[in-house]
């Protein structure tokens, strides 16, 4: 599965969990189920309405914002368990 908006690379769900998996250091398991049979076997993100509309163009490549998007979510566990920009269910971190 490709992500829409982030970039016009395709990518699979797969690659994306490997990517999170190695940058966050975690020791989660990828665990693999069969797919609906109505599931597209590969999607390619369509961004040209976008580029076009909001004259918008990706900035950066997958590895550059999973590793931002990683740094701003363990700041924010890190932060004040009342933040309400916490996710539902987390927990801060101490340290």
């Amino acid at each position: 599965m490709a992500s829409e908006f982030f970039t016009d690379d395709e990518f699979t769900i797969r690659q994306l969990a490997e990517s999170v998996i190695a940058l966050t250091g975690s020791s989660s398991k990828i665990v693999c189920r069969p797919l609906p049979e109505d599931d597209p076997r590969q999607r390619c993100p369509e961004i040209s309405l976008a580029k076009r509309l909001l004259a918008w163009e990706p900035r950066m490549q997958l590895q550059d914002g999973l590793t931002k998007t990683i740094e701003y979510f363990e700041q924010l566990l890190r932060s004040d368990p009342k933040d309400e920009r916490l996710p539902i269910g987390a927990t801060p971190r101490s340290g």
